[in-house]
């Protein structure tokens, strides 16, 4: 496996061959096999989340072998798309970034998955949240 330190400051893992996107302070930047997830508001899914005092989430998916359960912290973008078997998040902390420097997530597509799989999982990923985010909003609008 590619270890997300293995690119230069002038590359950036966007040079890994297997680059799916990022995700840094919960802001995500996806690839094109990532693409169903594009527009998904991760914000205020762990709002709602947090407002219903909820925060740890589980929803199924069909990734092709059958129901799988997913169970996610909805306030952890990282958590949610690493969730696909398809994909890895991995936690990257470039060195020598200074005092204001963060850290986030490189993601990468897992091996033996093609882009094919990637955007089938986040179509199935992606329906589970939308199906999720409109059960906590009647959720909130009946209490």
């Amino acid at each position: 496996m590619i270890e997300p330190d293995n690119y230069t400051d002038d590359e950036g893992p966007e040079q890994i061959p297997s680059f799916l996107g990022l995700i840094f302070d919960g802001n995500a930047a996806f690839e094109a096999a990532l693409a169903p997830l594009n527009g998904f508001d991760f914000w205020t899914y762990a709002q709602l989340a947090d407002e219903l005092e909820a925060v740890g989430r589980c929803v199924v998916v069909d990734f092709g072998s059958g129901a799988t359960e997913l169970c996610f912290q909805a306030d952890s973008v990282d958590q949610i798309v690493g969730a696909i078997p398809a994909v890895d998040a991995l936690y990257d902390c470039p060195d020598h970034q200074g005092p204001a420097g963060g850290a986030g997530h490189v993601l990468v597509m897992a091996d033996g998955f093609s882009d094919i799989d990637v955007t089938r999982a986040a179509l199935g990923l992606r329906a589970a949240l939308d199906s999720d985010l409109a059960a906590m909003s009647a959720c909130l609008k009946d209490s």
